[in-house]
């Protein structure tokens, strides 16, 4: 997994098809500074505020100061005046913030210049690279504004859970794939983590004091699994704001508009987009009908024009809109072909998503040059039973059954019949 846009772009894709009211009711976002991250939230959420972490602010500003040469004590006494109660980030407004600055700027000048011969330079580098952003993303009056709280931003709670995530997988860097199965196994066991903090089991988590009259009144050995079933789906229907929360996850998004993977609304189109696909169709005509490839064209450039294309992890591969959960992962092959894991590729060695890729990337005659065909096993099987040609299963012993005395007489009854007949013969 790389931590570049691209990559943060696909999830915000991904997390827009499961709420795509997120694009319009997230108040705001946080991140530690990181541009790929910033950018990518900026793109997809361009209605929320975005927030900046003053820790990670903290250790960039140290850094700085060693960089410069200055010493420990005059190091600790910026960061004092900056990021420690009641500092430049616990302003309660922007006048007030303005003013508190302009005082720091005269003060931390003459701390460099008792140290070091020539211009200060550190107030230079805050006033370029630190106050905009500590001004708009950071300090307590933007959290207050929002209406997030009276403390600056910090990121404390999303660290955390990237902790326990690393923990969880051992600190042991994993594939993409074995990393998401990792990821499902990481939420099961919050979500049995939950069930016990909501009867007061639960070493590691407790339920906040305001959410307490909630808890259930029968405890947890006294309960059947159906009635803590019962229990837990009512504790997880509690929203902090109800309306709020309904009106978030009730957003659809209109038909002819559709929140693209930018996060901006863009007009999608159920159809494709007016294109030359002549000479895609001729190459496809050879071994497909003229509606079969007509339809293969088709799906695919809706989905080239839909931009539900995105760069994959490892080079030369591309996640594609699957119209389900999960998108699939295609693959440009050194040989020139393109792989999709779908049925219809396994039936057909070519898909509409190949073929999207192939578009997408100007590689289609490349691809349909080492185009071999049809998979006719795949074919002429795809709509056969699994068990076709295999042995009938061998059938199992019955149990001994006790049988009635009437029966018992009537089965000895044709049996002495049986040896009759025999005997006559």
């Amino acid at each position: 997994m790389t931590k570049d846009q691209s990559t943060y772009l696909s999830f915000v894709h991904r997390l827009l098809r499961e709420v795509p009211g997120l694009s319009r009711y997230l108040h705001a976002t946080g991140t530690d500074d990181e541009t790929a991250l910033r950018n990518a939230l900026a793109a997809g959420f361009q209605g929320a505020h975005p927030l900046l972490c003053y820790i990670h602010s903290e250790r960039n500003v140290k850094e700085k100061a060693r960089q410069l040469g200055l010493s420990q004590q005059v190091t600790n006494q910026i960061v004092k005046d900056v990021y420690a109660k009641p500092g430049l980030i616990w302003s309660p407004s922007r006048e007030e913030f303005d003013t508190q600055l302009s005082v720091l700027r005269e003060k931390w000048n003459a701390m460099e210049i008792s140290e070091r011969v020539g211009q200060p330079r550190f107030s230079e580098y805050f006033d370029r690279n630190k106050v905009e952003d500590i001004q708009n993303c950071t300090a307590r009056y933007v959290m207050e504004g929002l209406g997030l709280g009276e403390e600056p931003y910090q990121q404390n709670v999303p660290e955390s859970m990237n902790d326990m995530m690393k923990t969880w997988n051992s600190f042991v860097s994993q594939e993409m794939d074995s990393f998401i199965i990792s990821c499902f196994d990481f939420v099961e066991s919050f979500d049995y983590e939950e069930e016990l903090a909501w009867f007061g089991m639960s070493e590691k988590w407790q339920v906040k004091q305001d959410y307490r009259r909630f808890m259930p009144t029968i405890a947890y050995d006294e309960m059947s699994s159906e009635e803590r079933t019962k229990e837990m789906k009512r504790v997880r229907n509690l929203r902090p704001d109800g309306k709020a929360y309904k009106a978030c996850r009730d957003f659809k998004f209109t038909p002819n508009c559709k929140q693209s993977s930018a996060g901006c609304s863009s007009h999608v189109r159920l159809s494709a987009p007016t294109m030359d696909d002549t000479p895609i169709l001729s190459s496809l005509s050879p071994h497909f009908t003229k509606e079969e490839a007509s339809s293969i064209v088709e799906k695919a450039k809706v989905i080239t024009h839909n931009n539900a294309i995105r760069e994959g992890f490892q080079s030369g591969t591309f996640f594609v809109d699957s119209g389900s959960q999960l998108p699939h992962k295609v693959s440009c092959l050194k040989s020139g072909k393109i792989f999709c894991p779908c049925s219809h590729y396994a039936r057909n060695n070519l898909c509409q998503h190949s073929v999207a890729v192939a578009i997408h990337t100007d590689s289609f005659e490349k691809m349909i040059s080492k185009y071999t065909g049809r998979n006719l096993t795949r074919v002429a099987t795809s709509t056969a039973p699994k068990n076709v040609g295999s042995k009938a299963p061998p059938s199992k012993r019955k149990a001994a059954v006790d049988t009635p005395p009437s029966q018992v007489s009537d089965v000895q009854n044709v049996q002495n019949v049986n040896e009759d007949f025999r005997s006559i013969k």
